[in-house]
């Protein structure tokens, strides 16, 4: 089984790795899910990311056992979600998105959600929905588990990002500056995402008295 890592700075080893095995006809789930995920990460090209994550829900479709993660499913509908929603394509989106929510609150609700990704994945369902409370529950959920169990994981990074965007939103300036500091920490944002990030951070500390 392929697994894909979720550090930053292995996403181009994830995607070469998945690409040799597509290429050889090796086309698990799971390689398909890697392919389409780091894809995004790596050479964005989201007409072919889309396409193997609709491949990786149809092999489950016809055969559930085929692949070890519980989650695969569920984080393929997400991401199928996330690319539409970048795509702009609001009605796609909200329907992958609905299908992954419904299915991680349902695992939830039995108690049987135990996995840092799909706190996160969670939490970002619910701040869509503006459940905004609950989000952060679920953000923090997910930074207890990264944390404990993969603390240089993407998803930790993400974590701390978007409560320190809640707190910004909600002009707590002081935690924007506590959370975001943290997500720094872990992985230095690279690309627009810096410009955007070094925006919201200087407007933060101006807000707060901090040079």
């Amino acid at each position: 089984m392929l697994a894909v890592s979720d550090t930053g700075t292995n996403f181009a080893w994830s995607c070469a790795a998945a690409e040799d095995l597509y290429q050889r006809k090796i086309r698990t789930p799971e390689v398909l899910f890697a392919l389409a995920f780091t894809l995004d990460k790596v050479r964005p090209d989201a007409g072919r990311s889309i396409r193997l994550y609709q491949k990786c829900i149809d092999l489950l479709d016809r055969n559930p056992s085929a692949s070890a993660d519980p989650l695969l499913k569920i984080k393929a509908f997400f991401y199928l979600g996330y690319t539409f929603d970048k795509l702009k394509k609001k009605a796609k989106a909200e329907d992958y998105l609905n299908s992954a929510l419904a299915a991680l609150d349902r695992l939830n609700t039995a108690d049987r959600l135990d996995d840092g990704i799909g706190f996160y994945l969670l939490a970002y369902c619910f701040e869509r929905q503006k459940l905004h409370e609950m989000s952060v529950e679920y953000y923090q959920k997910a930074i207890v588990w990264f944390e404990r169990n993969r603390p240089g994981s993407y998803y930790l990074r993400g974590s701390y990002y978007n409560i320190g965007l809640y707190y910004y939103n909600t002009m707590d300036y002081k935690n924007a500056l506590i959370y975001w500091g943290l997500a720094y920490e872990k992985e230095p944002p690279s690309g627009y995402f810096k410009e955007t990030y070094r925006k919201w951070l200087d407007a933060a500390r101006e807000a707060v008295g901090f040079d």
